[in-house]
């Protein structure tokens, strides 16, 4: 009985080991899914797949055969939906791994910084229903365990219970035979009774979930028994120890499991690794973006001087990834004829370099990687390299990074790092990233410092205005003292307005408008001399419309009521050429307290005022400009097969035109050499030429036959342009087509008519040669002339208008009534199409008697077909009766 219960024992705990194996393996199951789901790696499907096969399938296999030992009907019924659960929850992550896969194949661009979280999220709107299931999954399994530790522990304590019923009947044998029974008594009490009693209260504990301390193993076969559930203790506590550390993030524990087979000891493990790969992906991915942010910062303080932010970004750069050596280059444009490269900033052995260099545009690596515009890294460095083309001085490196700083298809220079160990890829994407970010900062500080040095210009153009504006006002409040002392010094006065004449532009009014005198510095301003303006009107120096406007009057109505007017003012020379002034139009006041004259006082503003306009033109014609360069564009993709390719021809660019008419899409064309086009009808010496002449930059125009994806073919008439670089040198190319297809085919039919009529002209040449007399018509099937030479008109009469579409019959003998004989025999050749010979007597238009010798032969065509004849013969006037 005791052997009965010990198996029943082992039966549950295999079947609460099952469920147990179920449920976590199950999970593993998901974390690999959505581990797949946020960083796209093909491994985590290899080990949701090996978790299914060598974990859950053998333990669905092994549930369906220990089904039929569950007595209770709720449990049966349960390990049913259970088994359907665990085959759709597989289906399902099948379904959705295909379905992410398809998704994440549409996403062409996710920023870097949201990626995880725009994956977890797709991730749980895909699975919703995957995850109910898996929750179902869980639940079930719970449950289904708590039932058997329950049972477990029902079974410990009838195990118990019959225990010490046994006792009883030990103890009642004992006092019956006390005397012969006494020491076997007391040896079987100590190696079975109290063994199976700690046995049974071990179990008890184990079941609620408890690890206690282990059992003392007696040397027999509960012994065998007693070890056996310490080592299931042992491991136990060694897999929870283990659980325990990695929930706290120490993923270099060590732990070994029991066994190959193994189950939780197994799936820990796997647990372990994969945690440990997640935290490392963090790791990577959490430095670079510090680095993001912290060089952002750097780019965001520094933006004034290129050489001091340089010398601090390569200072920063150099140690956050853990760099010996690095180096700034920019290319130095200051010259259009002096092009190169210049080394603005050093940082090597954890000291700032103050080294000059200069290498010129395509020596060396660095020259490579801006004229590529593609970083290079290496990692064979030569002994001689850093005193041969990096100039950074000291040790020989182990790897060297050149990354261009490039941004919207410009190159400003390039970074060079050197390191002892080679750089990481992360590492190097990091750079390459942060490449983007410093050559647009750089480019910003260029167009900083370009508006810092035009704002110079116009502060001190702003500062020549405020000091000519300060002598302006200083000479307006000396001319308001001299109108306070106009009384008391009146040659004071004079003198004073003598020294401002010779500094200033002045005329002078009456109150009405009419000149009284100029100065010389007006008077040249404004090309007259003083007797041209003397005594006429202010108007004369603005436009007619404008001295005849109501504005103009109030101008000088305001002047009368003694209001100062100041400001701008846009006049005419005597040359018919706008000046402006930046004037005074002051009231002069008499002893009285009147009003008698206007003092002008003027400086001459013109370029300044030019200047401005100038740039306001140039700013609306820019704008222009673009806005009539999208539109030609947008026309031109719109009609036209547009593409660009690298100097190698492979494609970087098509538009929609390009990918309707070869019938690819964008990602067969891309990165694709054009040659894939060909026709392969062509021959190789077009080609040739083509990029003979586009590489050495000239424009190359042909026509092509290109072949689509679905094997049809469509002629282009092609324009292919090289876009140069600042040397002058092809950077890429681009091409304009326009489908021919329709114009192919006209000038093959064209070109079919003209062999026909070649042939025609041909056949005609050789009757008329054959034929003395030289008269030649041709005619249809229906005897109807469709042609006639020149002789045939001479002779008879008729243009060819009046002989098209009848038969010879009826334009010669016009007086005969009724058909002639012949003219049957002639219809049934026609209609046989074959030759006939007639000669019959007929009249020309004037009413000539003609002898006619008609020869009808079949013409046919190219394709042996009869739908033509040619008659040859002589025709003859003034027949006599005996010839006739």
């Amino acid at each position: 009985m005791i052997q009965e219960q010990k198996l029943l024992t082992e039966s549950r705990l295999k079947k609460l080991l099952i469920f147990e194996t179920i449920g976590e393996n199950t999970a593993l199951a998901e974390l690999e899914f959505r581990s797949y789901i946020l960083f796209e790696g093909e491994e985590f499907i290899d080990l949701r797949k090996k978790i299914w096969q060598n974990k859950l399938i053998p333990s669905m296999e092994e549930l369906q055969a220990l089904k039929s030992s569950f007595t209770m009907a709720s449990h049966q019924k349960l390990i049913d939906q259970l088994l359907i659960n665990l085959t759709t929850f597989r289906q399902l992550q099948e379904e959705n791994q295909k379905k992410a896969k398809t998704f994440f194949a549409q996403v062409t661009t996710i920023d870097s910084l949201g990626a995880s979280s725009f994956k977890e999220a797709s991730a749980l709107a895909a699975t919703t229903k995957q995850r109910v299931v898996f929750e179902a999954i869980k639940e079930a399994t719970a449950t289904i365990s708590a039932d058997q530790r329950v049972l477990i522990q029902k079974e410990s304590i009838a195990l118990t219970d019959s225990m010490e019923t046994q006792q009883k009947g030990i103890i009642f044998l004992i006092l019956c035979s006390i005397v012969f029974a006494s020491l076997l008594s007391y040896q079987l009490i100590q190696a079975t009774i109290i063994p199976l009693t700690k046995v049974s209260k071990y179990l008890q504990e184990l079941s609620l979930g408890k690890l206690p301390e282990q059992l003392d193993t007696p040397a027999n076969e509960i012994g065998v028994m007693m070890r056996a559930i310490n080592t299931l203790v042992s491991h136990l506590k060694a897999s929870a120890q283990f659980a325990t550390c990695v929930g706290e993030g120490k993923y270099t524990s060590n732990y070994k499991p029991a066994s190959r087979e193994d189950t939780l000891g197994n799936s820990l493990v796997t647990m372990q690794e994969k945690l440990s790969q997640i935290e490392r992906e963090d790791n990577k991915r959490n430095w670079c973006t510090e680095g993001f942010a912290k060089f952002s910062e750097l780019l965001r303080t520094e933006e004034g001087n290129t050489k001091l932010l340089s010398e601090k970004l390569i200072c920063a750069l150099v140690k956050y990834v853990g760099a010996n050596q690095g180096g700034v280059f920019m290319i130095n444009d200051v010259s259009s004829e002096d092009i190169h490269l210049e080394l603005i900033a050093c940082y090597a052995f954890n000291r700032k370099k103050f080294l000059e260099k200069r290498i010129e545009m395509g020596e060396g690596l660095v020259g490579q990687a801006i004229r590529e515009e593609d970083t290079v890294y290496l990692t064979d460095v030569p002994s001689e390299y850093i005193h041969i083309t990096s100039g950074l001085g000291g040790a020989t490196p182990k790897s060297i990074l050149i990354v261009p700083l490039k941004v919207n298809n410009k190159v400003y220079g390039a970074l060079e790092l050197a390191s002892f160990s080679a750089f990481e890829s992360y590492q190097i994407a990091f750079i390459e990233k942060l490449s983007e970010s410093i050559a647009s900062t750089i480019s910003s500080v260029k167009i900083n410092e370009q508006t810092r040095h035009l704002l110079e210009v116009a502060q001190q153009q702003a500062e020549e205005m405020r000091a000519q504006e300060e002598e302006m006002r200083q000479n307006m409040e000396e001319l308001e003292a001299i109108q306070e002392e106009i009384k008391r010094k009146s040659a004071e006065m004079e003198s004073q307005l003598t020294a401002i004449d010779s500094a200033m532009a002045t005329i002078e009014f009456t109150i009405d408008g009419t000149i009284i005198r100029a100065n010389d510095k007006f008077l040249e301003l404004m090309g007259y001399s003083l007797g041209e303006i003397q005594g006429k009107h202010h108007r004369m120096f603005v436009e007619a419309t404008y001295g005849q406007s109501s504005e103009y009057h109030a101008f000088w109505k305001s002047l009368h009521e003694g209001h100062p007017q100041i400001g701008d003012f846009g006049r005419i020379t005597k040359h018919k050429e706008e000046v402006w002034l930046k004037a005074s139009y002051t009231p002069a006041y008499d002893s009285h307290g009147n009003i008698y004259k206007i003092i002008k006082f003027a400086q001459d503003i013109t370029l300044q005022r030019k200047l401005s306009m100038e740039i306001d033109q140039k700013s609306e014609q820019m704008s222009r400009i673009i806005s009539e360069i999208e539109a030609q564009t947008n026309i031109v993709n719109s009609i036209a097969i547009v593409s660009k390719t690298d100097l190698q021809g492979n494609i970087t660019y098509v538009n929609e035109q390009f990918l309707k008419w070869s019938k690819y899409s964008r990602e067969e064309v891309l990165g694709n050499n054009h040659r894939f086009l060909k026709s392969g009808d062509q021959e190789d010496k077009i080609f040739e030429e083509l990029w003979k002449t586009i590489s050495s930059g000239k424009v190359f125009r042909g026509q092509i036959k290109n072949k689509a994806k679905d094997g049809t073919f469509y002629w282009v008439d092609a324009i292919i342009a090289p876009i140069l670089d600042e040397r002058g040198k092809p950077k890429e190319y681009i091409a304009q087509r326009f489908v021919i297809n329709e114009v192919k085919e006209k000038e093959a039919q064209l070109s079919q008519a003209m062999e026909q009529a070649q042939t025609l002209e041909k056949r005609i040449r050789q009757h008329m040669q054959q034929s003395p007399e030289k008269v030649v018509y041709i005619t249809n099937t229906k005897g109807e002339i469709e042609w006639v030479n020149e002789e045939f008109t001479i002779v008879t009469g008729y243009s060819e208008a009046e002989v098209w579409g009848k038969t010879a019959h009826q334009l010669l003998q016009r007086q005969q009534v009724g058909p002639h004989a012949g003219h049957h025999q002639m219809e049934k050749a026609l209609r046989a199409k074959t030759g006939f010979k007639e000669t019959l007597q007929g009249y020309s238009k004037a009413g000539e008697t003609l002898l006619c010798e008609i020869n009808l032969s079949p013409l046919p065509d190219r394709k042996g077909e009869v739908d033509k004849f040619i008659s040859t013969g002589a025709f003859v006037k003034h027949v006599t009766e005996k010839n006739n």
